[in-house]
């Protein structure tokens, strides 16, 4: 296959030694078409240096850099309904229990009575109602 800037420089000397009319339209087609293609593999190249530009993201699904948050519920296992201020001052409201924590401040949380909602659906040694209705 003849590169792109070849058959371009082909398609130029094509036009400039046709001779009849049916000449120059086919040479004139002829470099539109390399210049469809020339626009599409120079678009198709800066696609591809925008994709390797991009910053590659982890299996959790976060852009790298960016700071993780883990849901946090509370140690006694009550949910919290108001607004609960956070240890740099911040207040974050609760879904479902559960408050979004930095990763830099979980120590504190947990300081606080707060524990990962991980560690408490993994943990084994929770008591269990009777009967044990775990997603209740």
């Amino acid at each position: 296959m003849i590169p792109l800037q070849h058959q371009a420089r082909a398609a130029i000397a094509a036009i400039d030694a046709a001779k009849t009319p049916l000449q120059k339209h086919e040479a004139r087609q002829q470099a539109l078409n390399v210049r469809a293609d020339l626009e599409k593999q120079l678009g198709d190249d800066k696609a591809m240096a925008a994709f390797k530009a991009a910053q590659p993201q982890n299996s959790g699904g976060m852009w790298n850099g960016v700071p993780r948050v883990f849901h946090m519920v509370r140690a006694d296992g009550s949910k919290p309904t108001a607004a609960v201020a956070m240890p740099d001052g911040t207040k974050v409201v609760p879904i479902q229990g559960q408050i979004p924590v930095p990763e830099n401040q979980v120590a504190a949380m947990t300081a606080r009575g707060w524990k990962r909602a991980n560690d408490v659906i993994n943990d084994k040694h929770t008591a269990m109602r009777d009967p044990a209705r775990p997603n209740a």
